[in-house]
């Protein structure tokens, strides 16, 4: 079975796992949350000052309004959706289970409700740790990988198989 160099989990059976290491909690590293804080009160204030500045000098036609809503909208959704991003992001790892809470959803998968694990490589994104559950048909946890994982999360993680290790062996 040949390991993907890309996997930060390594070899399965690497670290030992300690059910007393656990709940763990991983947010979102803090740099990456003060980029986000910024980026998001930036387009909120943009958002607010273009909003004030109609107010007080309305467009004359009803196409620039419409135009005007759309954007303005689409942009308080942004500046919203990042800051709580920002906030709420998060996965906690205990020792029979793991929880992901995202900006508006979260999900929760019990150790032995999990078939396995898949790594996800978006290109222009972090690498995903995928939970794919027993269930057929259930919802996969995609647990974002922000930071090498350390030893408590990959000693967690290599207790399930590596259904991509399976399949290059069965391919």
């Amino acid at each position: 079975m040949l390991h993907d160099p890309r996997d930060p989990f390594g070899p399965s059976g690497k670290d030992r796992f300690d059910a007393g290491a656990y709940p763990k909690a991983y947010v979102t590293p803090v740099g990456w949350r003060v980029f986000l804080f910024v980026l998001g009160a930036v387009a909120l204030g943009f958002a607010v000052t273009v909003n004030v500045s109609v107010v007080s000098h309305p467009p004359k036609e009803t196409e620039g309004w419409l135009i005007l809503i759309v954007v303005l909208t689409i942009i308080y959704l942004f500046a919203i959706h990042v800051l709580f991003y920002a906030i709420r992001s998060r996965f906690v790892l205990y020792a029979d289970a793991i929880e992901v809470r995202g900006a508006w959803c979260s999900g929760r998968l019990q150790f032995e409700d999990i078939l396995g694990r898949r790594m996800l490589y978006p290109a222009k994104d972090v690498p995903k740790l995928v939970l794919v559950p027993r269930e057929i048909g259930g919802r996969t946890l995609k647990v974002p990988l922000w930071a090498d994982p350390d030893i408590a999360f990959r000693a967690w993680v290599t207790r399930l198989p590596d259904l991509d290790a399976k399949d290059e062996t069965h391919s």
